[in-house]
C-alpha cells in the first residue's frame, strides 16, 4: 500500500495567502483517522524565491535560517 505522503507549507503554487498551509491542514485532518506509525509524512519549508514568487508564508520572510525554519516547522506541526 501507499504509506509515503509529501506536502509543503506553500502548496498550491502560485502561492496565495488564503490557501497557504491548507494542504497540510487537509492532510493533518486525514491523518487523525489513521495509524500514525504506519505513515511517513514529508513537508517542505518555503525558501527564498529570488523574485520569482513571493511566499504567502511568514509575510514573505523565507530566509533559510534557524529562526524561519523553526517557525515553519512549528506552524506545520500545528496544521
Amino acid at each position: 500500500g501507499i504509506n509515503f505522503f509529501d506536502t509543503a507549507e506553500n502548496y498550491p503554487v502560485p502561492p496565495d495567502s488564503k490557501w497557504a498551509g491548507r494542504t497540510e491542514e487537509i492532510v493533518g485532518r486525514w491523518m487523525k483517522t489513521k495509524d500514525r506509525d504506519a505513515i511517513i509524512l514529508a513537508s517542505k519549508v518555503s525558501g527564498p524565491s529570488h523574485g520569482w514568487i513571493r511566499s504567502a508564508q511568514r509575510a514573505g520572510m523565507t530566509a533559510l535560517d534557524r529562526h524561519n525554519i523553526t517557525r515553519a516547522v512549528d506552524a506545520s506541526l500545528k496544521r
